[in-house]
């Protein structure tokens, strides 16, 4: 809340009509930190060959240590969908070694720590990603998963306008979201 304040958060991060985005505005120094993924290092060297000079690292570490989150890319088969054999199969075919190296080579390395070597040895920049990827938590799997995260962002944005305290708002985040996870049983 204090940076906030201070204006030292980008605009993008309370959303919003005619916020700067972090994509845009971080290739063009009106950011100075940015969080993204590895496929954003392809985009950022094309937007602006001079910005190339940037630094990757891992996320700070505090009390509980340096994590980030995975997940977000999802296939999926309908129960009652038809071929459900070849879909499993397709399924399997794109969690395999070789698919995920084959993404990783265009910016979408893979969520799974066990193949963050080779995907280094094809990439090495992603060697700061598959460190990261050790200690990276997995997001929540769950069909209400968008409704949980509007219930945390904007229980966030109550925060960082001084409206609630920080305890009020993440027991206040806390409790939809537990009803939102409770209400698809």
């Amino acid at each position: 809340m204090n940076l906030d304040k201070a204006g030292v958060i980008g605009s993008d991060f309370l959303g919003g009509a005619g916020k700067v985005s972090g994509e845009a505005g971080f290739p063009k120094d009106d950011y100075a930190m940015y969080i993204d993924g590895p496929w954003a290092v392809t985009t950022y060297n094309e937007l602006k060959p001079a910005f190339k000079d940037y630094g990757i690292s891992l996320f700070p570490s505090g009390p509980g240590g340096s994590a980030s989150t995975v997940g977000g890319e999802d296939a999926i088969i309908p129960v009652d969908g038809h071929h459900l054999t070849d879909a499993a199969k397709f399924a399997e075919f794109l969690d395999s070694p070789f698919s995920q190296l084959a993404m990783a080579k265009t910016g979408q390395m893979s969520a799974f720590a066990t193949d963050g070597a080779a995907e280094v040895k094809a990439t090495p920049y992603y060697s700061i990603f598959a460190q990261q990827l050790q200690t990276a938590k997995v997001r929540a799997v769950s069909p209400f998963y968008s409704q949980m995260d509007t219930i945390f962002s904007n229980e966030l944005q109550e925060i960082l306008a001084g409206k609630v305290t920080v305890a009020k708002g993440l027991t206040s985040a806390a409790e939809a979201a537990n009803i939102a996870l409770l209400s698809g049983l």
